[in-house]
């Protein structure tokens, strides 16, 4: 069966690999409905994708997992932990973590909000930041093939 052959080829190819090469990671920190769907709706994709997706909803879970090379794509609020407010530390805190590996296109990082005040002011601190309703989470997931 030329399906199954081309499946363990591929199998056998990504266990070669990293294990973060296929890992994403996600801190939100919407409401119960909105973000529960919002994370279904992430997790679908990145299946999909070939991914296996994390998810963090605070701070200290998304510092925690995003120590060492344990994922290959990070996507957060700007402002994880303290919603609606304008500090910006938790994302600076990640993005320090995050940014070696970005450099050697190891891994990827976004931010995201809901407020352009708080992208551009991420921006003006050199943080990839996007509008959540500007955001493709698919495109931000295929960056690391092109």
């Amino acid at each position: 069966n030329i399906k199954s052959y081309k499946d363990v080829l591929i199998k056998l190819f990504m266990e070669g690999q990293d294990s973060y090469r296929n890992k994403v990671l996600v801190g939100l920190h919407e409401n119960a409905t909105f973000g529960r769907s919002l994370h279904q709706t992430y997790e679908r994709i990145a299946v999909a994708k070939g991914f296996e997706c994390d998810f963090a909803q605070d701070v200290s879970q998304m510092l925690r997992l995003s120590i060492g090379r344990s994922h290959r794509f990070y996507a957060m609020d700007l402002n994880l932990g303290n919603p609606g407010g304008e500090d910006l530390l938790s994302a600076q805190s990640i993005y320090q973590i995050i940014h070696p590996r970005m450099r050697e296109k190891e891994a990827y990082f976004i931010g995201l909000s809901g407020s352009q005040a708080i992208v551009d002011r991420a921006r003006e601190l050199r943080i990839p930041a996007e509008l959540k309703s500007d955001f493709s989470f698919a495109k931000f997931l295929d960056q690391g093939f092109n």
